[in-house]
């Protein structure tokens, strides 16, 4: 991992061996390069929910998202998941789905408000700046549901 200016460098010029394609973007069903590929396998594994919950670039990456959408919706923890999805997904979320995620939602937030020492430690997480006008109870329990929200299907593979 790169520091400073070059720190996100990496993820947009990676390199990349005839035989083997990185290790994340074969996760993420990448085509090999020995022969032309039309379409793209599309594929839903456990190995690609664990790297986008414990990766730390996708780590990063939820909480940075939890930060955007915290900023540009309302105080509605329902626009606010709703804004989420649609940056995420680009659609809004079913009515059975926006239950779960603010389920979800409050039940994080009402533990990060118990123990707000674990929120400020979710939110330390990457080395872009952080938003330190904004309570980080509400970015960790908005952060999980981002990270969520990636997990799920349409925003790892796009139809």
């Amino acid at each position: 991992q790169d520091e400073g200016e070059k720190l996100y460098r990496r993820s947009l010029y990676t390199f990349w061996k005839r035989s083997v394609p990185p290790p994340t973007m074969d996760m993420f069903d990448a085509p090999g390069r020995s022969r032309c590929q039309v379409r793209r396998q599309k594929t839903s594994t456990p190995v690609q929910a664990l790297a986008l919950m414990n990766d730390p670039q996708f780590v990063e990456a939820s909480r940075v998202a939890a930060e955007r959408v915290l900023r540009q919706a309302s105080q509605d923890p329902g626009d606010r998941i709703i804004h989420a999805m649609r940056l995420l997904t680009g659609r809004r979320p079913r009515p059975e789905e926006l239950d779960v995620l603010l389920e979800l939602y409050e039940g994080r937030r009402g533990g990060f408000q118990g123990d707000p020492s674990r929120a400020r430690q979710l939110v330390m997480s990457g080395d872009s700046p952080r938003d330190d006008a904004l309570d980080p109870v509400e970015v960790a329990s908005l952060d999980v549901v981002v990270g969520t929200i990636m997990n799920y299907d349409a925003s790892v593979v796009k139809r």
